[in-house]
């Protein structure tokens, strides 16, 4: 349950961003942001990291299908 409020939550949080980024044109939009974090090759290790950190607590931790020891 609370893995889909995180997933919600940010999804949310992207599309009122973009949203924001439609009528003001100062504001860079996602992509914008991400390009940049992925420009250098440091960032490319830091975003995949903390892609599976995300991924790990959020969709394995609290997946009731999986058995936990």
């Amino acid at each position: 349950m609370i893995g889909r409020i995180a997933w919600g939550v940010l999804l949310a949080a992207f599309a009122g961003w973009e949203i924001v980024t439609l009528f003001h044109e100062d504001f860079p939009t996602v992509g914008d942001l991400l390009r940049f974090c992925l420009r250098p090759r440091g960032g490319r290790y830091v975003m995949f990291a903390g892609w599976l950190w995300l991924g790990w607590h959020f969709l394995i931790r609290y997946n009731p299908n999986i058995s936990h020891p």
